[in-house]
């Protein structure tokens, strides 16, 4: 072959080579930075991390980003304290959630034995004592008002549309000069409903999951990088964003009672339906005695198949379905029996 041609193939290679790097390369390396068990190791990361969205690839600062998600969260926590015997220990924490002192926190942040007095300690000094608590029967989410003005509200994400592989940030605040200590983590599981979990209908419990983290102190926030509170930590489990803006809209609207229903589902999925013989929708797991359910003459092994006009089939969430009913409200379900289809109506009351 003559020298020129080899130089002209060489030359066409290069050119090629480099076409596909800057088209394709950056769409194969993020998606490969998407699984999380390479993400975090940030193989692919020799400029930025590239997000892929439902509509585009974006290459961001992850670093800058990170830090301007924490800046932006700190501002709008604060740290509770229990007070007792001449001594101070940090139970929890809490977000903001009005300009005039009112807060969010889980009943753990409570826990403290024999707490004489609780403090709210705010990211810029200031220290207010608990006041009102009211809690969340339902979420076990608690809520109290401290006499503090001027405080800036947290902004709360959807939690539904978290996808898997993308950073977020646990932080939680601290007494030590008000720095929040903060984990970046990778979204594990997008949040859905398990087929085999048991659920109670009157305790919402639907999340995400996020990868090799140990929940942090009660009340610690999870942050996307936009800023925005998709999460909570209990100390014990992940309460999802979705299920406290929902807690969070009653308490404003000085609504903070549930529904008891009264009782415990699994879900059916069109393949579990057809390996157990049964018709996709919820499936009644126990009744409680004398509860709306007991009432309404709800039995174990029925199968909820709609409520009112909504079938439960396929992506919708059965826990949202019961979100949009309210105490005393008469609520038809359509359930599966045996080879029966019956509809019964159940009047929830007051959850205590």
């Amino acid at each position: 072959m003559k020298k020129r041609n080899i130089v002209l193939i060489i030359i066409l290679t290069a050119v090629l080579t480099l076409t596909l790097n800057v088209f394709l390369g950056g769409y194969i390396r993020a998606k490969i930075s998407q699984i999380p068990q390479l993400a975090r190791f940030d193989f692919f990361n020799s400029e930025a991390p590239i997000v892929i969205t439902r509509r585009e690839v974006v290459r961001a600062d992850d670093g800058t980003d990170v830090i301007d998600a924490i800046n932006s969260a700190k501002a709008k926590m604060a740290a509770v304290v229990a007070v007792s015997n001449g001594q101070t220990v940090r139970t929890g924490n809490a977000i903001s959630i009005t300009s005039d002192g009112s807060f969010v926190t889980t009943s753990t942040a409570f826990a403290a034995p024999q707490a004489a007095t609780y403090a709210v300690i705010l990211s810029d000094g200031r220290i207010a004592p608990v006041e009102e608590r009211l809690v969340d029967p339902a979420t076990d989410l608690v809520f109290f008002k401290a006499n503090v003005d001027n405080v800036a509200v947290a902004s709360f994400g959807s939690s539904k549309e978290l996808n898997v592989g993308q950073r977020v940030v646990m932080i939680e605040q601290t007494l030590k000069d008000f720095t929040p200590i903060a984990t970046p983590v990778f979204v594990s599981v997008a949040q859905h409903d398990t087929y085999e979990q048991e659920y109670e209908a009157n305790k919402p419990s639907r999340t995400y999951g996020i990868e090799n983290v140990t929940y942090a102190v009660s009340g610690a926030a999870l942050v996307t990088l936009s800023g925005d509170i998709v999460g909570m930590s209990d100390a014990h489990r992940l309460i999802a964003g979705d299920i406290m803006k929902r807690s969070i809209s009653l308490y404003l609207a000085d609504e903070l009672k549930r529904p008891d229903f009264g009782f415990a589902y699994d879900l059916i999925s069109p393949v579990r339906g057809k390996l157990l013989g049964l018709p996709e929708g919820v499936r009644v797991l126990r009744v409680a005695g004398s509860s709306a359910a007991d009432k309404a003459g709800l039995q174990g092994n029925d199968i909820i198949t709609a409520i009112g006009e909504q079938k439960v089939v396929g992506d919708v969430s059965f826990e949202e379905i019961l979100e949009n009913y309210k105490i005393g409200e008469t609520i038809p379900f359509t359930i599966t029996r045996g080879q029966k289809t019956l509809i019964l109506n159940l009047t929830p009351t007051e959850l205590k």
